[in-house]
């Protein structure tokens, strides 16, 4: 007898794009549960007072001006928790709240349909929706999603409080993205057409709207079916079993280098102990200085570079980089 759909198992945004990522990282983040990092712990203080401004938008029913939206954007950062206020704080740029003040005060609160930190049917929360063919519900978290002039199109917000930049090229490649798209569309079957803009608050930046429509549907829920599946096969595997897919970009953030052998032990290292790797690093750095040194002594008193059998060289006869010429005006000689 097939189980009924309220029966299958939820897996939210973030597990599963840990699997999308990496599996081994998957299997190792559940199996080394690490402390929430200051950063994450950071973008949780603004996040919550964006949403605690959103709220207040949507109850004052649009009778709020921008400097007062502002205002209570600027009180709820100021009474994040007492260890992390002066990170929030730096976290956000000055101008960040007179920009989502103006977000804000040009929707209409009745078009606001979901928010970080809503209530019922406003909860950020979507609604989880089967991926098919895996015995799996999917749903994840959205910032702000509004309403527009048009019922087949919604704006979702998305506030980046970290200090990677963002590109709409970024945005329209993101798991993430694809993901609040597919469920937008899931949720919402008169909507055609998400269009995803991501604000840094650092910065006070926002990328170009960047449009999912349901043309994309088939690739996007493919991509997810995609990780569904690496979760199917080892959501329950020995971490030492799963499959690594190491790259130096991606291992070098990954929160479990420390513990895993495909990383590298460079990588492994740094994130075992940065401030060790540090050391280690300037100590090397000494050695290579100082053999440098030597290097340059012993030129000086050959008065000629030193070549070695296997082509390397040390010396004053580093061939100069070859330049293109600048195209300018000039006297022939022919």
């Amino acid at each position: 007898m097939p189980l009924e759909i309220e029966e299958f198992p939820i897996i939210g945004r973030s597990e599963l794009e840990r699997f999308a990522v990496c599996p081994r990282q998957a299997r190792l983040s559940d199996t080394y549960q690490n402390p929430v990092s200051e950063p994450a712990e950071v973008g949780q203080q603004i996040h919550d007072a964006i949403g605690y401004t959103v709220g207040t938008w949507v109850d004052s029913n649009g009778t709020l001006n921008r400097g007062e939206i502002a205002e209570e954007f600027r009180t709820h950062l100021d009474a994040t928790r007492p260890d992390l206020q002066p990170q929030a704080l730096d976290a956000v740029s000055p101008g960040f709240a007179w920009k989502l003040a103006g977000i804000l005060g040009d929707i209409h609160p009745a078009n606001i349909l979901r928010y970080d930190g809503g209530p019922g049917a406003q909860s950020g929360q979507f609604g989880a929706v089967e991926i098919p063919g895996y015995g799996l519900r999917l749903t994840a978290e959205a910032d702000l999603l509004t309403a527009t002039e048009s019922p087949e199109v919604v704006d979702l917000y998305d506030w980046k409080t970290g200090r990677q930049s963002w590109d709409f090229e970024r945005v329209a490649t993101c798991f993430q993205f694809n993901v609040y798209a597919w469920l937008t569309l899931q949720n919402y079957p008169a909507v055609n057409c998400v269009r995803v803009v991501v604000l840094d608050t650092r910065r006070n930046r926002e990328t170009y709207r960047v449009e999912f429509d349901r043309r994309r549907m088939p690739a996007m829920q493919s991509r997810i079916q995609s990780a569904a599946g690496y979760w199917q096969r080892y959501r329950d595997a020995d971490p030492a079993t799963c499959e690594a897919w190491p790259t130096l970009e991606k291992c070098r953030i990954c929160d479990v280098a420390a513990v895993c052998d495909d990383c590298g032990d460079q990588i492994g290292e740094a994130a075992a102990s940065p401030e060790a790797y540090l050391d280690r690093t300037v100590a090397i750095k000494a050695v290579l200085d100082a053999r440098e040194s030597i290097l340059r002594g012993v030129r000086e008193e050959r008065g000629e570079d030193i070549v070695s059998p296997l082509g390397n060289a040390y010396g004053r006869d580093k061939p100069r980089a070859a330049r293109k010429q600048p195209a300018g005006f000039y006297e022939s000689e022919k």
